[in-house]
C-alpha cells in the first residue's frame, strides 16, 4: 500500500491511497465467498463455491465491488496508523481507480484534530443540583395510572369536561382549506389541554350527531408558521360521545398493578420518580461541567467535513424521533416550512459545540492517561450482543474491530466524565 498525504485548509487531510493488486487478493476471496453465500449457485451450498467459480458465475469486477468497501475501511485505518494521524469522524472517500487484475487507488479526506488549548478543568466549583420528589408529583403518576385503567363508556348525554368526544373537523382560514386542516374520526379528551387553547371547551356539552362552527386564535408560538397567531374558522361533527370511568384510587387499585396496597404502589412510584430525577441530574450535571470547561479553551479551526458529519447525525436523530411520534420526516419538514439542508444551517451551531465537547473529552483523557482495559471491552461487548441477540446483521456488526474501536472510546469517554465528576 502506497499513502500520499497532502494538507487541507481548517485541520484537514487528503490521503491517495493505492493498494497494489497482490495486496488485494485476501479481499477478493472473501468476498467471492461473501458473493456464494447470497445468491445460490448451482451445484454448491451456499459460500462453498471456489473462487473461479465465482468469478465465472459473476465476473471478477463485481467481485472486486463487493471487496470495496473492505478495502477501504482496513487500508484507510492502516494508512492512519502508519502515519500516526490523529483522525477524528468519518472519511469523505472518493474511489478514483478499481478495474479488475489492476492497483485499487482512492482518496480519503478526513478531519484531523484541530489544535486545542484546554482551560482549568478541575476545581471549576460547579456541584450537582439535587431534584426533590415531591407528593404532587407522585399524584400526578397515580392520576396518569388511573387514565390508563379507565373504561370508556358510550353515552347520548352531552359530553362533560371529563369526557372524550370523537369528531370530524375541518378547518379553514379567510374561507380557504388549511392544508392537513381536515380529520376524520379524531379522538379528543376533554380534559387534557389541546394544542389549540380553547379547543376542547368548544366541544363539551355537544351530543352525538351535533355540528358546530367556531373561530379560535392560533399560538403565535406554534410550531406551524403559516397558522402561528392567526384566526382560524373550526367545523365539527361529533360522531361518538364517550363517559370516562375511572378506578378509585386504593389497594385494589394497586394490586391490579401488582403491588399489595395503595401505599405500596406510591413508594415504588416515589423510588422510580426519584432514580429518573437523580438521571436527569447526573446529565445536566456533566453538561455543566463540559460547557465550562468548553468556555475556557480555546480550539483551531474545525474541520468542515466534522461540523458536516455533525449537523448530519443530528438532522438523523430528530428523523428517528419524529418517526416515534408517529409521523413522517416529510410531513414534519411541511409543518415546519423548512427544507433538510436548512436543519442542518440550523444545527450547525449545535454541532460545533458537540464537537467541541468531544475534542476536550479526547483532550482530557489523554493527559488523565484514561484507558479502556480488554476486560471492560469484553463486558461492554457482551451487553450489545445481549441487546441484539435476535438482530445477526447487528451482532455481526458488533464482531467487527471497528465497532470494537467505537465501543472503546465510549468506555473511555465515560471514564474521563467521572474523573472530572470526581474532581468539581
Amino acid at each position: 500500500m502506497k499513502c500520499d498525504i497532502k494538507k487541507l485548509p481548517k485541520s484537514e487531510l487528503e490521503l491517495t491511497i493505492i493498494v497494489e493488486t497482490d495486496e488485494l487478493k485476501p479481499f477478493m476471496e472473501k468476498a467471492a465467498q461473501e458473493l456464494s453465500e447470497k445468491t445460490k449457485i448451482e451445484g454448491f451450498r451456499p459460500g462453498k463455491a471456489s473462487y473461479d467459480v465465482v468469478k465465472a458465475r459473476f465476473g471478477e469486477h463485481a467481485i472486486l465491488e463487493e471487496a470495496a468497501e473492505d478495502i477501504v475501511r482496513k487500508n484507510f485505518t492502516r494508512a492512519v496508523k502508519e502515519n500516526d494521524l490523529q483522525t477524528v469522524g468519518h472519511p469523505k472517500v472518493e474511489i478514483v481507480k478499481m478495474a479488475a487484475s489492476n492497483p485499487f487507488e482512492f482518496k480519503a479526506t478526513v478531519a484531523i484534530v484541530p489544535e486545542i488549548k484546554l482551560g482549568e478543568y478541575k476545581n471549576l466549583g460547579i456541584k450537582k443540583q439535587e431534584t426533590k420528589v415531591d407528593d404532587n408529583k407522585v399524584q400526578s403518576v397515580l392520576q396518569d395510572l388511573t387514565k390508563m385503567q379507565s373504561k370508556e363508556i358510550p353515552s347520548d348525554k352531552p359530553a362533560d369536561k371529563n369526557g372524550k368526544v370523537v369528531v370530524d373537523m375541518e378547518m379553514s382560514k379567510d374561507n380557504v382549506p388549511v392544508e392537513g386542516g381536515s380529520a376524520k374520526n379524531m379522538s379528543v379528551y376533554l380534559a387534557e389541554a389541546h394544542y389549540i387553547p380553547g379547543f376542547n371547551e368548544q366541544l363539551v356539552n355537544l351530543k352525538k350527531g351535533d355540528e358546530k362552527t367556531f373561530s379560535l386564535n392560533f399560538p403565535k408560538e406554534h410550531y406551524q408558521k403559516h397558522l402561528a397567531g392567526a384566526n382560524i374558522d373550526f367545523k365539527v361533527k361529533v360522531n361518538d360521545v364517550f363517559e370516562i370511568q375511572s378506578p378509585e384510587l386504593n389497594d385494589e387499585f394497586a394490586k391490579v398493578l401488582g403491588q399489595k396496597s395503595l401505599e405500596d404502589l406510591k413508594a415504588l412510584i416515589q423510588k422510580n420518580l426519584e432514580h429518573e430525577a437523580e438521571h436527569k441530574d447526573q446529565d445536566k450535571w456533566e453538561i455543566d461541567i463540559l460547557n465550562k470547561i468548553v468556555e475556557g479553551s480555546k480550539f483551531g479551526d474545525l474541520p468542515e467535513i466534522l461540523v458536516n458529519e455533525e449537523a448530519h447525525r443530528m438532522v438523523h436523530e430528530l428523523e428517528e424521533n419524529v418517526a416515534r411520534q408517529g409521523m413522517s420526516f416529510e410531513d414534519y419538514l411541511k409543518s415546519v416550512n423548512k427544507k433538510e439542508s436548512d436543519l442542518l444551517l440550523d444545527f450547525a451551531p449545535e454541532a460545533v459545540k458537540r464537537i467541541k465537547i468531544s475534542l476536550v473529552i479526547r483532550e482530557i483523557s489523554k493527559i488523565e492517561k484514561v484507558e479502556a482495559d480488554d476486560k471492560e471491552l469484553v463486558e461492554e461487548t457482551e451487553k450489545m450482543m445481549n441487546a441484539y441477540k435476535n438482530d445477526p446483521d447487528a451482532q455481526k456488526q458488533i464482531r467487527t474491530a471497528e465497532f470494537a474501536d467505537y465501543l472503546r472510546t465510549r468506555i473511555i469517554n465515560r471514564k474521563t466524565i467521572d474523573v472530572l465528576k470526581k474532581n468539581n
